[in-house]
Order: structure tokens, then C-alpha cells, then sequence
């Protein structure tokens, strides 16, 4: 009886044989939560201990990505990126890159995204530059069905078309303010 148990258990966690080509392509669905270090802005520099609330943020990604070898895996994304305190929100067209260099534990890996946020001719969604780095760990529970957590670096920039209210323009000025958020962000994924 303690055997049977024990099979069907196992068996949930141990993907199926005979991988097929299309095992090479994957979906994910992302939630990430990043912790604001500091954001920059006209050349000041203000801390998350200097807000009452501290510097947060949330950022749902639905990623396409495919295994280009066992090492290296790549792909696009779409990601809707709210931070708050002070509050920024965004939507950004990722480029990711995953690379496992330990060849007995492919699950481990590191990986980059860079991407672009477009402000879609708004002058209230900021344009900006996307930029993570990290570690994470995959596991995949069925062929098609799995875990993927990540820790890493995020920096944000967001830069909005017209001036803030509370700023002077100066000679010379673009019309354009800019934030660049450094966060420390942990996410998970389901990997499908």
C-alpha cells in the first residue's frame, strides 16, 4: 500500500519520457516583487527610508521563451510594471536571456532581460529602459507544468514628457523628467 502511495507521488513530480520538439517552447506567467534601494532624479538621489511607505513594486510579465540548447534559452515578453512611492506605471516588451552553466543541475540558472517601455504617445506613461539580472531555479512538476523562482537586480527608467509641477524648467530644459529606480526583486513563475 506504502509502495502504490509512493509511485502516483512520484509520479506527479517526474515528467513524462520521450520529450517532444515542442517541449523546447515554453509560457510563463510572472509575478515579481521588488523592494525600491533608491530612485534618482534631476541628479538627486532619494532612499526607500526616506518615504513613509517605502519603495515597492509589482510587475506581471507573460513571457514566450524557447531552448535553444540545454545551456541557453531565449525569448520575448510583455510586462506591466507598477511601482509605487512614488508611483510609476508602465508597460515594457522584454528580451530575455537564460543561461544554465552547471550541465548535472540544468535547473539553476542565470539570466538577463532588457527592454523597452513606449509611453504610446501619453505624456502621463512614462518611456524608460528595463534592465534585470539575477539567479533562478526551475522545476518542472509535468511535461508542461512547472515552478520557476528568480532573485535578482531590476533598474527602472522612467522618463515622462512634461515636467513635473513641482519642478522649475531652466534654460535649456527638454521639456522631459527622468527616474531611474535601483530594486532588488524576487519573483515566481508558472512555467508551462
Amino acid at each position: 500500500m506504502l509502495a502504490l502511495l509512493l509511485s502516483l507521488i512520484m509520479g506527479f513530480f517526474v515528467p513524462d519520457e520521450k520529450p517532444t520538439p515542442l517541449d523546447k517552447f515554453h509560457a510563463e506567467i510572472d509575478l515579481r516583487y521588488s523592494v525600491g534601494l533608491d530612485e534618482q532624479e534631476c541628479g538627486a538621489t532619494f532612499h526607500d527610508s526616506a518615504t513613509r511607505h517605502g519603495m515597492m513594486g509589482f510587475t506581471f510579465r507573460l513571457a514566450a521563451l524557447y531552448d535553444f540548447t540545454p545551456a541557453i534559452t531565449a525569448g520575448g515578453a510583455g510586462a506591466v510594471n507598477l511601482q509605487r512611492y512614488p508611483v510609476h506605471e508602465n508597460f515594457a516588451f522584454l528580451g530575455i536571456i537564460r543561461y544554465r552553466p552547471i550541465v548535472t543541475h540544468r535547473n539553476f540558472f542565470l539570466f538577463g532581460d532588457v527592454g523597452y517601455a513606449p509611453s504610446f504617445g501619453s505624456a502621463s506613461i512614462p518611456r524608460g529602459w528595463v534592465f534585470n539580472t539575477g539567479v533562478g531555479y526551475r522545476v518542472m512538476l509535468r511535461r508542461h507544468f512547472g515552478l520557476s523562482l528568480q532573485l535578482g537586480y531590476v533598474l527602472n527608467q522612467f522618463v515622462y514628457r512634461e515636467t513635473q509641477t513641482y519642478m522649475i524648467p531652466q534654460e535649456g530644459h527638454s521639456g522631459s523628467v527622468a527616474f531611474l529606480r535601483h530594486s532588488l526583486g524576487a519573483s515566481i513563475s508558472f512555467v508551462f
